[in-house]
């Protein structure tokens, strides 16, 4: 009777547990479907760090402050912070990054949750120039830390003007006694003006540049004649007096004292104080291009010679019978293929005067 007392009690006890069982798993698994029935799915997704959610909650808001998601005062959140939850939401957090501008000596911290530099600018409410410097392409992304640099390039034309300063010209005058000088014309400075492109870079001169050149008045040269014409000096004269010894003469010895006195004047002329005198045919030249046979350029008061009768740089008084103003010392300088014997070609400045001149017989008067 025991046995099967006992028997009984523990059916009784597994029955009873069985129940119990039965009855837990059924309210669990009822509480489990009412859960699943009330919460909601979140995705979140914070600036790209995603984790998946389920809850209770009933707003957006609500799920930032059950898990303690904070936003910055620049940053964005989708949906909006008083939007409702449904069974399935995604909740999507873009950061805003701190960006830094630095132009006309000031340096501007605007946020942004994307773009690029262009929209940093924008935000900044700063504008570019073409001529601008700027640190990064206008497509450069928006990166944590970003630091945009421009510099400002301005550009000016501006005026100088300078003067050109005049040249002194000399020129021999054979017409003009030598040692002296005669300004002919005054000089004057001539003006230039340039224009120079100024480049500056923040406030700073950093080039220039010449854009444009113009004279805007020629210089005149002075002009000073000087004179080579050699100083003529008077040949003297000497008077020969033939003294009478009382009585008269004869006509023979007359005319033998008029013989004589006419043979000492002649002998007087050519034995003046420019020594001994010689006649010449007489040409002239002007300006070939070349050097004379001793090296230098031909001038005025320069004589082409025969030096087998005049040696080379000798210095000769000649006399120009009809052309006095000629008249004047020379130097042999030269020599031509034509000029032999009694015969010089006179150095003159122009054409025209070697043409009025023509061919002349001359004196010159050697030294003694």
């Amino acid at each position: 009777m025991e046995s099967d007392s006992s028997g009984i009690l523990r059916n009784k006890h597994v029955s009873g547990f069985l129940i119990g069982l039965i009855i837990f798993t059924g309210v669990t698994v009822g509480f489990a479907q009412y859960i699943d029935e009330v919460s909601k799915s979140v995705v979140l997704n914070d600036n790209g760090d995603v984790v998946e959610l389920r809850t209770m909650e009933n707003t957006v808001d609500d799920v930032l402050r059950r898990y303690n998601i904070e936003l910055g005062p620049c940053d964005k959140i989708e949906p909006s912070r008083d939007t409702e939850l449904e069974k399935h939401n995604e909740i999507k957090i873009m950061r805003a990054t701190a960006a830094t501008v630095k132009a006309d000596n000031n340096i501007k911290t605007v946020y942004l949750t994307e773009g690029t530099v262009e929209d940093v600018l924008k935000e900044a409410d700063i504008t570019i120039d073409d001529d601008d410097i700027i640190s990064h392409s206008l497509d450069t992304p928006l990166t944590p830390g970003l630091f945009i640099n421009i510099n400002r390039i301005e550009k000016e034309i501006i005026t100088e003007k300078t003067t050109i300063p005049f040249k002194e010209v000399v020129k021999n005058n054979a017409k003009l006694e030598k040692g002296k000088k005669k300004v002919v014309q005054e000089g004057e400075e001539g003006e230039i003006e340039k224009k120079i492109m100024v480049v500056y870079k923040d406030g700073d001169e950093i080039s220039r540049e010449l854009v444009e050149k113009n004279t805007v008045k020629e210089a005149k040269n002075k002009i000073i004649e000087n004179g080579t014409m050699e100083k003529v000096v008077e040949k003297p004269k000497k008077n020969i007096t033939v003294a009478s010894r009382g009585g008269s003469r004869s006509s023979r010895s007359s005319n033998t004292s008029k013989s004589n006195s006419s043979s000492n004047t002649s002998k007087s002329n050519s034995s003046s104080s420019q020594g001994k005198v010689a006649s010449f045919t007489a040409t002239a030249y002007t300006h070939t291009g070349n050097n004379t046979a001793t090296g230098v350029a031909p001038a005025p008061g320069m004589i082409a010679v025969d030096p087998n009768v005049i040696p080379l740089r000798t210095k000769v008084y000649v006399e120009f019978p009809g052309m006095e103003h000629l008249n004047g010392y020379y130097r042999a300088m030269d020599t031509g293929g034509a000029i032999k014997g009694n015969k010089i070609d006179v150095f003159l400045n122009t054409k025209n005067q070697c043409r009025q001149f023509g061919v002349r017989s001359v004196k010159i008067y050697f030294n003694k």
